[in-house]
């Protein structure tokens, strides 16, 4: 079992290594490189998310059990296969049709990936450590990923960045091989069989994932917005280098990565409602100050409280949608919740792209820090459900 939960860590890391070190300066990249204008850049950033809105729930619907682990290898290679294509890009429409492609892998490798990190242990008691075992692999590719664009961005071109970046990807499909190979034969005490629509709207009346994902999808919109604008804010507004603006997401990320070590402990003490209370709290006032902020420092500090946020958030509502659902039917669970994710890399980028388009980044920015505060309100549907 420990090698199955190690192997899935390495595989998840991997993947996030290879998404995340040109994920900082991809809106850089498509508005200096490429040529978009900036409501474009929301489209590009949310292209992605569009496909795996659309792609996730019908998928989880059509898969067997059996042939999750094929998929995901199939999830690997689309993602090796768009980053070298963001590349070859020379224009909005290749672009644009291999973040299509991306959006593929994504809705493939992470709605997988987080089902089998609940569905790889035997003992129930042990779930929760596995799903933060993998978040926690999760947020050290995040870490690392943009460490590693840090040191290349000085040397190379951005877009020798993204060709580097798919040869890293190789690397996830190597760990997912073996992944595969330790885990054939274990669906024996899985349903195998199609998850039918009546096992959906079962787990939507149950009401845990959909509070766990109308949490996280007001966290996901800011996040999505972010990504999208704050390198932008920081290249024209305040001047940065391309450098500094992944250094921020390294620091960003390393923020997330050290509260995702310490979040079992956290979560004993504290609990699941007040810690996700703090997190969207932390993230408006994160977006407001990124908005905002007329020097470095304060667009730093705000960084750094999404940041703290984004390292909350996942892995908690995770663990509230996953013990809210049968093992048979968790893949749906897991498609519904992490649509969310897609929603809000949506909505956040859409909603940037309208605003900037008449009205100053730094404004469009802090105006989407209303969104997470108003999450704070899902998460009493949390706490009534007896979640600590």
């Amino acid at each position: 079992m420990l090698r199955r939960v190690f192997l899935l860590s390495v595989m998840a890391f991997s993947v996030s290594v290879s998404i995340f070190m040109i994920w900082p300066i991809l809106s850089i990249y498509a508005y200096q490189d490429v040529g978009v204008t900036k409501p474009e850049v929301g489209i590009i950033t949310a292209a992605a998310f569009v496909t795996a809105l659309f792609l996730r729930v019908p998928f989880s619907l059509g898969l067997k059990t059996e042939h999750f682990t094929l998929a995901l290898i199939g999830g690997l290679i689309a993602n090796t296969v768009a980053l070298a294509g963001y590349g070859l890009s020379h224009d909005i429409f290749s672009l644009l049709g291999f973040r299509v492609l991306h959006g593929i892998a994504v809705a493939l490798d992470y709605t997988l990936m987080l089902t089998l990190s609940s569905m790889i242990v035997t003992d129930e008691a042990e779930m929760t450590s596995s799903i933060e075992s993998y978040t926690t692999a999760l947020a050290l590719g995040l870490v690392t990923g943009p460490a590693i664009g840090t040191l290349l961005v000085p040397s190379i071109s951005l877009r020798s960045l993204m060709f580097v970046a798919s040869v890293l990807g190789i690397a996830a499909i190597a760990a997912g091989t073996g992944f595969l190979r330790e885990v054939h034969g274990i669906w024996g005490g899985f349903q195998s069989s199609r998850v039918k629509l009546r096992d959906l709207l079962m787990v939507l009346r149950k009401g845990g994932v959909t509070a766990a994902a109308a949490t996280y999808l007001t966290f996901s919109t800011a996040y999505g917005a972010l990504t999208a604008y704050a390198p932008l804010k920081g290249k024209l507004e305040l001047g940065l280098t391309d450098q500094y603006v992944s250094m921020l997401f390294f620091m960003y990320f390393f923020i997330v990565f050290a509260v995702r070590l310490f979040l079992g402990r956290l979560r004993k003490r504290i609990g699941i409602p007040v810690l996700l209370y703090g997190a969207l709290a932390s993230a408006g006032a994160g977006m407001l100050l990124i908005g905002l902020a007329p020097a470095v420092p304060l667009f730093t500090l705000g960084f750094a409280l999404v940041g703290l946020s984004h390292g909350l958030v996942f892995p908690l509502t995770a663990s509230v949608a996953a013990h809210t659902t049968p093992p048979y039917a968790r893949v749906a669970g897991n498609a519904i919740f992490l649509t969310s994710f897609d929603l809000g890399n949506v909505i956040g980028p859409s909603i940037a792209s309208l605003i900037v388009s008449v009205a100053p980044i730094s404004l469009t920015l802090a105006a989407i820090s209303i969104i997470p505060f108003l999450g704070i309100l899902t998460v009493s549907f949390i706490k009534r459900m007896g979640f600590q």
